[in-house]
C-alpha cells in the first residue's frame, strides 16, 4: 500500500487510541475531502482482502459455520481455535479483518460474545432478559437470581446454548442496560435515595408502619440502618419518598406498607374497578370509595383488602385512564365535566368544618400534600 494508504488503514481501521479518527480529520490533515479519504479507505479494504483472500475465508468460514450452529449467537471463547487477543488493537484488526469477508460478524470481547447477525441481535437478546426481568419481578429492584432466571428464559426460547453464554449475557445485560448495585439488589439503572428508602423501610418495618404517628421513630430506625444514607434527613422528606413510591401502598389511614408483604384478590380489584365504571355509565360522575367498598364488603375482607384506604390504593395501580383519583376517598369520572379538583376543595371544607378552628396553612400542606 501507499503511505497514505497505510496511514488511513491505521487510524480508520485498528487505531492505537481508543477512538479512531474521523474522516474530516484525517482529510485536513492531506489537504482532501472527506469523500477522497473513503476512497482511499475502500481501495485499502480491497487491496488486504485481495492479499488474504485464502486466509481470511478459511478462518472467517470456521467463525461463521460455528456461529451458525448455535442460532447466530455464542461465546468467542467456544470457537473451534483459540483467538489469543488481549488488546484493544488487536482485537479491532481480527474484527476488521473478519468484516472484509463477513459484514454481518459481530464481535464483542469485553462480554466474550460473537453475533452472526449483527449488534442488533445481541442487543435484541438483552432487550428480551430486561423485559423477563420486569415480568419476574414487580419492582424496581430485583436480585441477581431473577437476572440469571430471565437469562436462562430468554436463552431457552431463542434456542440458544445456556452452557456457552449464561455468563457473558449476564456481564452484556448488566453493560448494556446500565444495571445498578445496591447491597444484594439490582436496578435498572441508578438506584435513587427514594429507592434507598423504600428498600430500608422494607427491611425495618416488614409489618408496615403508622407513618404520622411516628415519624421520629421512623427517622431514627432508618439512621439505625444506615447512619450516613439518613444524618441530615428530616421525615418530612422520608414521608413524601414513600407516599409517592408505587411500591407503598397505603393500607389505612396514615399506616403505609411495602406491596410485597401484603396479599390481595387482584380479580376483585378488577371487579371493583369495572363496577365503578358502570356507576360512571349509569350517570354517577362522582362518589366515594366506600360505595364501592361497601358493595363488596365481605368479598373486600376475605380477599384480603381491609378497608376503603387499601381499597383506594388498588384502585390507583390499575392506571384506569377514567377513574379520577385526586383526593381520597373521591373518585370522579374523568370523562364528565367534573372538575376533580372541586373534590379536593370538599374535602378541605369538611376539614374545616370537622376542626372548628383556625387551621394555618402549614397543617393544611401536612393533610393535603397536593397543595402547592
Amino acid at each position: 500500500m501507499s503511505k497514505r494508504e497505510n496511514q488511513i488503514v491505521h487510524e480508520r481501521l485498528w487505531p492505537t487510541t481508543v477512538k479512531k479518527r474521523t474522516l474530516e480529520e484525517i482529510a485536513v490533515d492531506w489537504s482532501v475531502s472527506r469523500e477522497r479519504i473513503r476512497q482511499i479507505e475502500k481501495k485499502a479494504r480491497k487491496k488486504i482482502l485481495q492479499q488474504y483472500r485464502k486466509d481470511l475465508n478459511a478462518i472467517t468460514s470456521t467463525i461463521t459455520q460455528t456461529v451458525s450452529s448455535c442460532e447466530e449467537l455464542t461465546a468467542i471463547s467456544q470457537l473451534p481455535f483459540q483467538l489469543y487477543v488481549t488488546n484493544l488493537r488487536d482485537q479491532r484488526i481480527v474484527t476488521e479483518l473478519c468484516l472484509l469477508v463477513n459484514e454481518h460478524l459481530y464481535f464483542d470481547w469485553k462480554s466474550d460474545l460473537i453475533s452472526g447477525k449483527g449488534e442488533e441481535w445481541i442487543n435484541q437478546i438483552c432487550h428480551s432478559i430486561r423485559k423477563n426481568v420486569q415480568k419476574i419481578s414487580e419492582d424496581k429492584l430485583f436480585s441477581e437470581e431473577t437476572l440469571s432466571t430471565a437469562i436462562t428464559q430468554v436463552i431457552s426460547h431463542n434456542k440458544l446454548n445456556i452452557t456457552n453464554l449464561k455468563h457473558p449475557l449476564i456481564d452484556k445485560v448488566k453493560e448494556r442496560e446500565k444495571i445498578t448495585s445496591s447491597s444484594d439488589l439490582l436496578c435498572f439503572g441508578r438506584i435513587n435515595k427514594q429507592d434507598k428508602i423504600v428498600l430500608a423501610f422494607e427491611s425495618c418495618f416488614p409489618e408496615g408502619l403508622k407513618i404520622h404517628k411516628k415519624r421520629d421513630f421512623l427517622l431514627k430506625t432508618l439512621q439505625e440502618y444506615d447512619s450516613k444514607t439518613y444524618r441530615r434527613t428530616n421525615p418530612r422528606s422520608i414521608i413524601a419518598r414513600l407516599a409517592d413510591h408505587p411500591d407503598i401502598f397505603l393500607w389505612g389511614r396514615g399506616f403505609y406498607v411495602h406491596r410485597k408483604t401484603v396479599h390481595y384478590n387482584s380479580d376483585l380489584v378488577k371487579r371493583t374497578s369495572d363496577w365503578i365504571i358502570q356507576r360512571f355509565d349509569q350517570g354517577h360522575q362522582k362518589f366515594q370509595i366506600d360505595l364501592p367498598f361497601n358493595y363488596f364488603k365481605e368479598e373486600m375482607v376475605q380477599g384480603g383488602i381491609p378497608n376503603e384506604y387499601a381499597l383506594y390504593t388498588l384502585i390507583r395501580t390499575l392506571d384506569n385512564a377514567r377513574i379520577g383519583q385526586r383526593k381520597f376517598p373521591s373518585l370522579v369520572d374523568q370523562q364528565s365535566e367534573t372538575d376533580i379538583y372541586e373534590t379536593v376543595v370538599e374535602e378541605v371544607e369538611n376539614y374545616l368544618f370537622v376542626a372548628k378552628r383556625g387551621i394555618s396553612a402549614t397543617d393544611l400542606k401536612k393533610e393535603f400534600p397536593e397543595f402547592k
